[in-house]
């Protein structure tokens, strides 16, 4: 039997939100046994649905991969389509490590922490030094280096110790990206014009990279380019920050 949709009349009155919550669909998808062990491998899970399921996921898992996150204390979560694949972009740049050996090194991190460790912080040049040819390739070097507020913030998290160093350049890339004229007026115009910053990159020598974006829509591909513009930034400063102790 089908549910008619209630209508307007009816609700008048009622609690947007009330009513939003009640009536969207939300369905449980898996479950997973988290098993206590001596390891730090990256095993990825595998989730086998029904074609049309998989169908009906697939936009949420660009390559296959759905990557989860955990706030420790509070909840877990995923990356929707634009995370993921501005993950596989900046991973394809160099400017941030694949997604498995992300995992690796947050999952070490977090049972240090645990353990009232300080997270160790390492300094991978190969994996970060694409991000300052980047950012000059952008124009932003300077204006970046200039950004005296974003070099306190990472000083000011390094001293914290709780994170590793991937996943403290992944909050900084988040607070690039979401926040308005932190970095100043040169570098928050090439956030609110990735079209620019795209052509640029795609017409270079590392064009060839950005594969991850290139079947994008461009709504999606525009956001996604702004990500990876923001991972390039929080990058290229926490290089400098750490080489800099």
């Amino acid at each position: 039997m089908a549910l008619d949709k209630p209508s307007k009349s009816a609700l008048a009155g009622t609690n947007d939100l009330f009513v939003t919550s009640a009536i969207t669909p939300a369905f449980p998808l898996v479950r997973m046994k988290v098993i206590r062990e001596e390891t730090n491998e990256a095993t990825p899970i595998e989730l086998r649905v029904s074609p049309r399921v998989h169908d009906m996921l697939a936009p949420l898992a660009p390559g296959g991969d759905m990557l989860l996150y955990v706030v420790p204390g509070h909840s877990v979560g995923w990356w929707q389509q634009d995370m993921t694949t501005a993950l596989r972009a900046v991973a394809s740049l160099g400017i941030f490590p694949d997604a498995d050996a992300w995992i690796r090194e947050s999952r070490a991190g977090l049972a240090r922490t645990a353990e009232h460790h300080d997270a160790r912080v390492a300094l991978d040049s190969k994996v970060l030094a694409a991000s300052e040819g980047i950012l000059d390739l952008l124009g932003l070097l300077e204006h970046v280096r200039g950004a005296g507020v974003l070099f306190d913030v990472a000083a000011a998290a390094l001293r914290e110790k709780n994170m590793d160093l991937y996943t403290l350049i992944y909050r900084l890339a988040m607070s690039v990206c979401n926040s308005t004229g932190v970095a100043g007026r040169h570098v928050q115009d090439a956030l609110d014009n990735p079209g620019t910053a795209y052509a640029r990159m795609l017409n270079s020598g590392i064009g060839a990279k950005l594969k991850p974006i290139a079947g994008l829509d461009w709504s999606q591909k525009a956001l996604v380019t702004k990500l990876v513009v923001s991972f390039a930034i929080a990058s290229y400063v926490y290089r400098t920050a750490v080489a800099g102790k």
